[in-house]
C-alpha cells in the first residue's frame, strides 16, 4: 500500500472510534501489527497434479516440469525414484541470466509466537499487511516493476496486535484473506479457515483454489472470508490483549504452468498471492475500547528502528514498550538509531542528549561521539513517482526553497514523512503529530571493543524529560577510511543542479561552496565516480555549459582548464582521488527527433568575444583528446580518466577510434539495460572498461557471479527495474539502500552507480532530447538541500551502514582467498557471508516492492554476525 493510501485509510478511522453496527471498531489492517515473514519457492498442489490427467500438463511442458523437479531433487541429495516428483514440484521466478529469483527458505516463527506475553520486540512494527491494499486482478500483471498483486512467494505470514480494554467484554471478529488463516486471542486459538484441522507442521499450507479461481472471470474467489465470530469470552482479558492472525499460503494449480511467459521475471506469469491477510476487523460490544488510530494522551518517546520512515501519525500503540536505542558498531565507522516523539498538544524547542556511553571497564565514548539530528518534514502525498520521476528519472520535479520553508513549518495538509536530517538544535510539534530524532554515533579508530552504555534525555517546554537507554556494542574490527573503501560507490553529484535549485551562478564562488557541501558527505561514503560533460545537452542538465572552455584562436584550439581544476580540487579534497571521472563527449544514443545531428560544444572566438555552439569535428576532438589527457597526467588522474557514454548503442561509433588514435591510453565507460542483447558493442575491451548494466543476461566473459571485487574489469549494478541484481527507486525505503550494496556485490559488481546525490531542480535530462531506450537514473537524490548546502538524510545514512557492511563482505572474502584462514575457520566464514545475503534474497531484484523494503526483520543480528566474522578473519590476517 502507498503511504498516501495508508494514510488515508487512518484518517478515517481516527479519534471518533468507528461505531458500526457490531459496536466499537477495535482492531483492523490500519493498525499497528508487529509481523514476521516466511519466504520460500512457492509449491505446485501435489493433489491437482495427481488429479491432472493432462489437462494443464501436456506433452513437453509436463515433461519439462518433471525433468526440471527431478534434476532439483538431485540437487538436495535425494533419490527422484524414491520419491514422487509431484510431492515436490514448484513455480520458479525464473532465472534472469545467472541466478534464480527463488528466495532462500527462511524459517518459521519461534515457537509459542501467539502467546500474550511473547517477546516480539525483534519483529518489524507498522501499519498494514503485506502487499496490502486492494484485492488485485487475476490476469492484469505490471511487469513485476512496481507490482504488488501478484504472487511474491510469501509461504507464512505473522501478526500480532495489541489492544486494550477496561473491561472484558464481548468481541466479534471477521477476516477476508487468501490462503488460509488462524487466529489466536492472548495465546489461544479461537478461529481458523481453510486449514485442515488438528495440529499443523511448519509447511501445511492453506486449502487447494478450484482451476475456475485462475480463470479471467475467477478474481471473487481468490479472497476468502471468516466470520463474523464471537471469540470466547474466557480469552478476554481487562488492560492488554494480544490478538495473532497466521495466514498459510495455498499452493498453486499447475494451470499457472501453462501462463504465458512474462518478459521481466522470464518464469510463468503469477497470479494473485496464494497467502496475503487483506482485511481484518475486530470489534467490541462496548465502547470500553480505546477508538483505533487515536494518539494515546500525553507525550510519547519511543525507540524506532532506523529503517521505519516515521510519519507524523505515528505513535506508540497500546501495550508496546518503549523500548532503547541500540548500536552495533566497529571503529571508524558511523552508526545510525532513531527515537520519535508523539504528541497530543503542541511542543515547542524539543531537543535531545545523549549522555557519555560508558563500557564496564571504564572505557567511554564521549557524547560528543553521538550526535542527534531533527528531520524536516516533507510531505507524503508529493512523495510518489508522480512527484519524483519514473524508473528512468523522467518527469521529475523538486520543491523550491520556498516551498521547502514551508515544509519545514508544516504548513498545509499532511500527512508529513520525514528523511532529511537537519542540523537545528531545536524542533517544534504541532498537535496530535509526531517527528523522529535521528542518532548518528561515529566510533573513533582504536575504540576499546565491549558494550558501552548510556542514556538519550528528550525535553521540550511543558514536558517532563524523557529518558531512554542507549547500548552501543563496539566489536574489535576497523573499518578502513572511506578513500580506501574497495567497494565502488558511484553517486552522481550533479553542479548543474545545485546551481539551479539555490539560484546561483554556475562556477561563482557561492555555486562552489555549496558543492563543497555535497562533496563532502558523499566523501563520507567513499564517493569514486565524476561526471565531466564536454559535449552540451547531456542528460545531466548542462545545457550549452562545459567545464572545459573550448577557445579559437584563428585556425587553433585552446582548451581552458580552471573550472574543472576546481571542481577537482573539492572532490579530491573530500574523497581522494577519484577512480573514475567520465567525460562526456558521445550522448547515450541518437536523438529521436534528430537522430544525425552531431555533438556540440560551446567555443568563444577570441578574435570576436563571441561564444557559439558547433558541431565537433575529426580536427576538434584530436586536438583536444591530447590536451586533456596531458593535463590530468598532470594531476595524476590520467588513469582516472574515461570516455563516456553509450547506452543501448554508440551515437557516434567512429568517435571511440577517432580518439583512441590520439589518446590510447583512455578507455570507455557503457551504460546499457545488458550487455549481451542490447548493448553489445562493450563487449569489445579494447575501448570499453567501465560497465553499468541494469541486468545480465549471460555469455560475457569478463562476468563473475560472485565476490564483484575480482572483477577483471570495473562492473557496475544500476539499480533500476527490470534488473538483476536489485531495484530502487527515490521513494525506496531506506532498508532497500543497505541492502542493495551487499547485492551488487554478492552478485559479481564491484559496487553500484546512477544513484543520484543531489539532482535536485529536474535538472536530469533538462534541455537533452531523451533517446528511446534511454536507462536513466532510478534514484534522484539521497542528499537534500539544507540553507548552505547538502545535508543528509535517512536513505543516505544507511547506504552507509551498506557500504560499511559490504567492506567487511570484501575484508572476510580477500582474507579466504589469500590462504591465510585455516579451512575450519574459513567454512565457518563463507557460511555467515552465505547466511547474510540469504536472509534478503525474499527481495525481488528486479521489482521495487515496498512492502518487502519495510521488511528488515533480524538486520541488527545478521550485521553484529558479520562484523563479528571480519574481526576473526582480521585477527587471523594479523591485522
Amino acid at each position: 500500500m502507498s503511504i498516501r493510501g495508508l494514510f488515508l485509510g487512518c484518517l478515517a478511522l481516527s479519534p471518533l472510534a468507528v461505531q458500526a453496527e457490531e459496536g466499537t471498531l477495535v482492531l483492523n489492517e490500519q493498525c499497528y501489527w508487529r509481523r514476521y515473514y516466511q519466504f520460500g519457492t512457492s509449491r505446485i498442489s501435489p493433489a491437482a497434479l495427481r488429479a491432472d490427467r493432462g489437462k494443464w500438463l501436456q506433452g513437453r511442458l509436463a515433461e519439462r516440469v518433471k525433468r526440471d523437479t527431478e534434476r532439483a531433487l538431485q540437487a538436495k541429495g535425494m533419490d527422484p525414484a524414491k520419491a514422487d516428483w509431484r510431492d515436490h514440484a514448484v513455480v520458479g521466478m525464473g532465472a534472469d541470466g545467472h541466478r534464480s529469483n527463488d528466495p532462500v527458505p527462511t524459517p518459521p516463527p519461534p515457537d509459542g509466537w501467539m502467546a500474550a506475553d511473547f517477546d516480539d520486540s525483534g519483529w518489524v512494527r507498522d501499519r498494514g499487511f503485506f502487499q496490502g491494499g486492494p484485492t488485485p486482478g487475476v490476469s492484469s500483471i505490471n511487469l513485476g516493476q512496481y507490482d504488488e498483486s501478484v504472487d511474491l512467494r510469501l509461504l507464512a505470514a505473522c501478526y500480532r496486535a495489541r489492544f486494550a480494554l477496561a473491561e472484558p467484554e464481548a468481541l466479534t471478529l471477521q477476516l477476508a484473506y487468501s490462503g488460509g488463516v488462524r487466529v489466536f486471542l492472548n495465546g489461544r486459538e479461537v478461529a481458523r479457515g481453510h486449514l485442515p484441522a488438528g495440529e499443523l507442521a511448519p509447511d501445511t499450507p492453506g486449502e487447494d483454489y478450484p482451476p475456475e479461481a485462475y480463470a479471467p472471470k475467477g478474481a471473487a474467489l481468490a479472497q476468502r472470508s471468516l466470520g463474523p465470530i464471537a471469540l470466547p469470552s474466557a480469552a478476554v482479558r481487562k488492560g492488554v490483549n494480544v490478538l495473532a492472525v497466521e495466514i498459510r499460503a495455498s499452493c498453486f494449480h499447475p494451470a499457472v504452468l501453462a501462463n504465458p511467459i512474462q518478459p521481466n521475471w522470464g518464469g510463468p506469469q503469477r497470479p494473485w498471492p496464494h497467502g496475503r491477510l487483506i482485511r481484518v476487523e475486530l470489534h467490541s460490544a462496548t465502547s470500553s475500547a480505546r477508538p483505533i488510530g487515536s494518539r494515546p494522551r500525553g507525550v510519547q518517546v519511543w525507540a524506532e528502528d532506523v529503517h521505519h520512515r516515521t510519519l507524523s501519525t505515528d505513535f506508540l500503540p497500546p501495550g508496546e514498550e518503549p523500548g532503547s536505542v541500540r548500536f552495533v558498531a566497529v571503529g571508524n565507522g558511523t552508526f545510525s538509531a532513531q527515537i520519535a516523539i508523539g504528541t497530543e498538544r503542541p511542543l515547542a524547542d524539543i531537543r535531545a542528549r545523549v549522555s557519555d556511553l560508558v563500557a564496564s571497564g571504564g572505557a567511554r565514548l564521549p557524547a560528543t561521539a553521538t550526535r542527534a539530528s531533527h528531520m524536516a518534514p516533507f510531505p507524503a502525498s508529493e512523495w510518489s513517482l508522480r512527484s519524483l520521476g519514473d524508473e528512468r528519472g523522467l518527469g521529475a520535479s523538486f520543491p523550491d526553497a520556498a516551498r521547502l520553508a514551508s515544509f519545514a513549518r508544516m504548513e498545509g495538509d499532511g500527512p508529513w514523512l520525514y528523511d532529511q536530517l537537519i542540523p537545528d538544535p531545536a524542533a517544534f510539534l504541532p498537535p496530535d503529530a509526531a517527528r523522529p530524532i535521528w542518532l548518528s554515533l561515529r566510533v573513533p579508530p582504536g575504540t576499546a571493543p565491549g558494550t558501552y552504555r548510556g542514556t538519550i534525555e528528550v525535553t521540550a517546554k511543558g514536558m517532563e524529560p524523557a529518558i531512554l537507554p542507549v547500548e552501543a556494542e563496539v566489536i574489535p574490527w576497523r573499518l578502513p577510511d572511506p578513500w580506501d573503501f574497495k567497494t565502488f560507490v558511484a553517486c552522481m553529484q550533479n553542479p548543474y543542479g545545485v546551481a539551479k535549485q539555490y539560484g546561483v551562478k554556475l562556477w561563482s564562488d557561492e555555486h562552489f561552496k555549496l558543492l563543497d557541501a555535497s562533496f563532502r558527505q558523499l566523501g563520507r561514503i567513499g564517493n569514486a565516480w565524476l561526471n565531466v560533460p564536454v559535449i552540451a545537452r547531456t542528460e545531466f542538465g548542462n545545457r550549452a555549459d562545459s567545464m572545459i572552455r573550448w577557445r579559437r584562436r584563428g585556425s587553433q584550439w585552446a582548451f581552458d582548464y580552471a573550472i574543472l581544476d576546481r571542481y577537482l580540487d573539492l572532490a579530491v579534497k573530500h574523497g581522494g582521488p577519484p577512480r573514475v571521472v567520465q567525460f562526456v563527449v558521445m550522448q547515450g544514443m541518437r536523438s529521436q527527433v534528430n537522430p544525425d545531428a552531431p555533438a556540440q560544444v560551446s567555443v568563444l572566438d577570441e578574435a570576436t568575444g563571441v561564444a557559439e555552439l558547433l558541431p565537433v569535428d575529426r580536427p576538434m576532438w584530436e586536438a583536444f583528446a591530447p590536451s586533456l589527457v596531458a593535463h590530468m597526467k598532470a594531476r595524476s588522474l590520467d588513469r582516472a580518466m574515461y570516455w563516456g557514454a553509450p547506452l543501448e548503442a554508440e551515437a557516434d561509433p567512429q568517435l571511440k577510434d577517432v580518439l583512441a588514435a590520439v589518446a590510447p591510453s583512455v578507455f570507455w565507460t557503457a551504460y546499457g539495460h545488458e550487455i549481451m542483447y542490447n548493448a553489445k558493442y562493450c563487449l569489445n575491451d579494447r575501448f570499453y572498461q567501465v560497465i553499468t548494466d541494469i541486468r545480465y543476461q549471460g555469455g560475457w566473459r569478463n562476468f563473475r557471479d560472485d565476490q564483484g571485487w575480482r572483477s577483471p574489469c570495473i562492473h557496475l549494478a544500476s539499480p533500476r527495474v527490470g534488473g538483476t541484481s536489485f531495484a530502487l527507486h527515490t521513494t525506496s525505503h531506506p532498508f532497500a539502500y543497505r541492502v542493495m550494496v551487499d547485492r551488487a556485490l554478492a552478485m559479481g559488481r564491484n559496487g553500484f552507480a546512477w544513484v543520484g546525490a543531489d539532482e535536485w531542480a529536474g535538472i536530469h535530462f533538462e534541455a537533452m532530447e531523451p533517446p528511446r531506450w534511454i536507462t536513466g537514473v532510478p534514484v534522484l537524490f539521497l542528499l537534500w538541500p539544507g540553507e548552505a548546502g547538502a545535508q543528509s538524510g535517512a536513505r543516505f545514512e544507511t547506504l552507509l551502514e551498506g557500504i560499511q557492511e559490504a567492506e567487511a563482505r570484501i575484508g572476510i572474502e580477500q582474507a579466504i582467498e589469500a590462504g591465510r584462514v585455516p579451512a575450519p575457520l574459513a567454512a565457518r566464514l563463507r557460511k555467515t557471508l552465505a547466511d547474510h545475503f540469504d536472509a534478503t534474497t525474499f527481495f525481488v531484484g528486479n521489482s521495487i516492492i515496498h512492502s518487502m523494503e519495510q521488511y528488515h526483520c533480524g538486520w541488527q543480528n545478521r550485521s553484529r554476525r558479520l562484523f563479528l566474522a571480519a574481526a576473526e578473519a582480521a585477527g587471523v590476517r594479523g591485522q
